[in-house]
């Protein structure tokens, strides 16, 4: 018996130093893990360069755009929400309400559809408590829902709604083929 048991010490003697080893090359490889993984993100990820080119790659792929605008001083409100569409054809369109003095002020509210050429605007409501000369309510029915159009005075000239929701950000916004873009961003980085 006493030959027995020297062979089981034996045996679980040699388990534990490869057990330990086991668990040391398991830790040693999650601290590698973190540290590469740390290291990626400070010096590869957050670098200013690597994220302007993946601004600009996002912005050169991108379908659609919303922006919205408000602005309040006291006395006057202004919200306008326009979107742009980049795919099968460049339309900008949004809607832009004004309001002035109190909640029983003037109120307007105002359609737009841009074509890169072209830009068409209508009134959709105007509400305001003023009176007329007669001491009636305005009545602004007559301008309700006609379309007023406005042409660029050439074909290589953007409207100015269009080019307001395109240029008027800090970036230009597109949807580019990847090798148009890749032309585009090439020409960036290197035409400084």
């Amino acid at each position: 018996m006493a030959v027995g048991n020297k062979k089981s010490s034996v045996a679980s003697t040699k388990t534990v130093p490869s057990a330990v080893l086991i668990k040391l090359i398991f830790a040693f490889s999650i601290l590698l893990l973190i540290a590469s993984t740390v290291s990626w993100i400070l010096l590869v990820r957050n670098k200013p360069e690597n994220i302007f080119m993946g601004v600009l790659n996002n912005n050169y792929r991108t379908a659609s755009v919303t922006r919205t605008v408000k602005q309040d001083n006291g006395y006057q409100q202004l919200e306008q929400i326009m979107r742009i569409q980049n795919r099968t054809q460049h339309v900008t369109n949004g809607v832009t309400k004004i309001q002035q003095g109190s909640a029983s002020g003037t109120v307007i509210v105002t359609e737009s559809v841009g074509l890169p050429n072209v830009e068409y605007i209508r009134y959709n409501s105007i509400s305001t408590s003023q009176k007329g000369q007669n001491g009636q309510p305005l009545n602004f029915d007559d301008l309700l829902g006609i379309w007023g159009e406005n042409k660029s005075p050439s074909d290589d000239q953007l409207s100015g709604l269009y080019q307001d929701v395109t240029l008027g950000s800090i970036f230009l916004f597109a949807d580019f083929d990847q090798q148009t873009r890749s032309m585009m961003i090439d020409s960036i980085v290197n035409d400084k």
